[in-house]
C-alpha cells in the first residue's frame, strides 16, 4: 500500500484516539450510572480494537504506531475496566 494511504489510516487512528479521549472526559463530568459506564468500556473496546485493525489493514504494525498503543494501553484497559465494575457491582 502507498505511503500517502497509510499516512491516512495512521491519522484516522489519532481520531480514534482523541475521540476516546473525549468521551471518557464527557463520561467522567456527565455520567452518574454504571451502565453508562459499562457502555462507555465497550465503545472504549471498540476504539481499541479498531485502532489496531485498521491499521492492520493498511498494511502496518500497529506496535510501531503511538496512537495505536495509547490507544490499546489506555483504552483497551479502561474498557475492561469499566465493564468488569458494572459486572462485578455488588459482588462481595
Amino acid at each position: 500500500m502507498s505511503h500517502e494511504i497509510q499516512n491516512i489510516f495512521v491519522e484516522a487512528a489519532w481520531y480514534l484516539t482523541i475521540a476516546g479521549f473525549g468521551i471518557i472526559l464527557a463520561t467522567k463530568l456527565l455520567a452518574n450510572t454504571k451502565i453508562t459506564w459499562a457502555l462507555v468500556g465497550v465503545v472504549l473496546l471498540i476504539i481499541a480494537i479498531g485502532n489496531a485493525l485498521i491499521l492492520i489493514g493498511a498494511g502496518l504494525n500497529p506496535s510501531q504506531t503511538t496512537a495505536a498503543i495509547i490507544s490499546l494501553a489506555i483504552h483497551g484497559s479502561l474498557g475492561v475496566r469499566f465493564i468488569g465494575n458494572w459486572l462485578t457491582d455488588g459482588a462481595t
